[in-house]
C-alpha cells in the first residue's frame, strides 16, 4: 500500500492531481486511481447495504474523476492556511468529503424508499416516488440515455461531456449491441479499450455524440434532451393532470407505510388500519372472460394497456394478459381450451417478435 498522501511514484496525491489538471495525461491519472483503490474495499463496507458491488465500483470511479476535475488549488491553500493543515493532504480531505456525502445520500435515499415505496405510473409503467405534473410530462433525462451507440461501424460508450479518452467496444453487430444495452458486457471485455477522444465539432472543439440524433454536440444535459424533437425527448406520451385524474381516478399517486396498529382518524370510532386490509384479486379468480376487472387493478393496468396498444391479434392479447396475472402454460391451455404445445408455440412466437422489434429500435 502506498504511503499516506503519496502515490506509488513518490509524488503527493495533491500534486499529482494538480499535474493531471494541467496535462490531462493518462499516465498522471493512473497513480491517483491506484492510490485510492487501496481504500475501495473500506468504502464498500460502508455502502454495501445500499449498493451492489458493480454499481459501487462504477460510482466510486466516477466520483474520483469528478473530485479530480473539481479540486480547486486556491481554495485548498486558503483552507489549509486558515486551519493550519498540511496542503499535501488537501485533495484527500476533498475526496473524503465527497464520499461521505455520497454515503449520507445513499442512506437517506434508502430510508425514503423504505418509508415511502415508489408507486407505478399507469401511463408509462415506471415506479416513481410521486405521480405529479412534472412526472406526467414524461421527459427523458440523462439516466434514459442508451449506454452505448454506434458510429462508423464501432460501438462506443455514451458520454455526456467531452473527455480526454473515449471507450470503444470493438466492431458493431446487432446481437452484440443488443446484449450490451441490456448490461451483458462481460463477454466483450477483451474488446474494450481507451482511445484518444475522436469526436470534434465543426470549430474543432471537442464534443459528444448524441445517441438519439447521431449529431456531435458540446454536451448532453437534461435541458438539451428536452429541446429535442418529441420522438426523442419523451419515453411515454405526455398527459395533463386533469386528463390523468379523469382516466385514472383511483390510482395511488404516492405511498406511505404505516403500522397496522395505527389508528385511522377519519371517523369518530378508533378503527385500526389493519381493519381496512382486504384481499386483492388472486390469480385463481382470473380467466379470459373476466380479465376486464383486472384492468381496473393498478397492478395490471399498465401491463394491459401496453398489451392492447402493441398487440393486434386478439388471441395473443388474451394469452399475454393471462401470463401477466400469473397463469402457467397449463392454466392458459385449460382456460382457452388449447393444447399446451400450441400455447408454448404462441408464446414463443410473441417473444421472438418482441425481440426482433427491440433490436430494430436499438439500432
Amino acid at each position: 500500500m502506498s504511503k499516506l498522501h503519496y502515490c506509488i511514484d513518490g509524488t503527493s496525491v495533491t500534486d499529482k492531481v494538480l499535474r493531471y489538471q494541467q496535462t490531462k495525461e493518462n499516465d498522471d491519472y493512473v497513480p491517483i486511481k491506484l492510490y485510492y483503490d487501496n481504500f475501495r474495499d473500506w468504502w464498500y463496507r460502508k455502502l454495501q447495504d445500499y449498493l451492489d458491488r458493480e454499481t459501487f465500483d462504477a460510482d466510486y470511479d466516477f466520483k474520483l474523476c469528478k473530485a479530480v476535475d473539481t479540486f480547486d488549488e486556491d481554495q485548498a491553500r486558503a483552507v489549509a492556511e486558515k486551519y493550519g493543515l498540511n496542503f499535501l493532504g488537501m485533495f484527500n480531505r476533498w475526496f473524503y468529503r465527497i464520499l461521505s456525502n455520497w454515503r449520507s445520500n445513499a442512506k437517506s435515499s434508502a430510508f425514503r424508499v423504505k418509508n415511502r415505496p415508489p408507486v407505478q405510473c399507469p401511463v408509462c409503467g415506471r415506479f416513481v416516488p410521486r405521480i405529479n405534473d412534472e412526472h406526467l410530462s414524461h421527459y427523458k433525462t440523462i439516466s434514459d440515455l442508451p449506454r452505448f451507440f454506434v458510429r462508423d461501424g464501432m460501438i462506443y460508450k455514451t458520454e455526456t461531456s467531452p473527455s480526454t479518452f473515449a471507450t470503444v467496444w470493438g466492431k458493431y453487430t446487432r446481437k452484440k449491441l443488443q446484449l450490451m444495452q441490456r448490461g451483458d458486457t462481460k463477454i466483450y471485455l477483451d474488446e474494450r479499450k481507451k482511445i484518444r477522444w475522436p469526436f470534434f465539432q465543426k470549430d474543432r472543439s471537442r464534443g459528444v455524440v448524441c445517441p438519439f440524433t447521431k449529431k456531435i454536440v458540446p454536451a448532453i444535459t437534461n435541458e438539451y434532451i428536452r429541446g429535442l424533437h418529441k420522438r426523442h425527448n419523451r419515453y411515454a406520451v405526455p398527459m395533463r393532470w386533469s386528463e390523468f385524474q379523469e382516466e385514472h381516478p383511483v390510482i395511488l399517486i404516492q405511498s406511505e407505510i404505516y403500522s397496522v396498529d395505527r389508528a385511522d382518524n377519519r371517523s369518530d370510532d378508533a378503527i385500526m388500519a389493519k381493519d381496512y386490509i382486504s384481499k386483492e384479486y388472486s390469480t385463481d379468480e382470473a380467466d379470459h372472460t373476466n380479465l376486464d376487472k383486472f384492468a381496473k387493478n393498478c397492478r395490471f393496468e399498465h401491463s394491459f394497456n401496453m398489451i392492447d396498444y402493441y398487440v393486434e391479434d386478439e388471441l395473443d392479447r388474451k394469452i399475454l394478459k393471462l401470463v401477466a396475472v400469473g397463469y402457467t402454460v397449463e392454466d392458459i391451455a385449460d382456460s382457452l381450451e388449447m393444447e399446451k404445445k400450441d400455447v408454448r408455440l404462441q408464446i414463443r412466437d410473441i417473444r421472438d417478435s418482441c425481440i426482433e422489434m427491440e433490436s430494430r429500435l436499438l439500432e
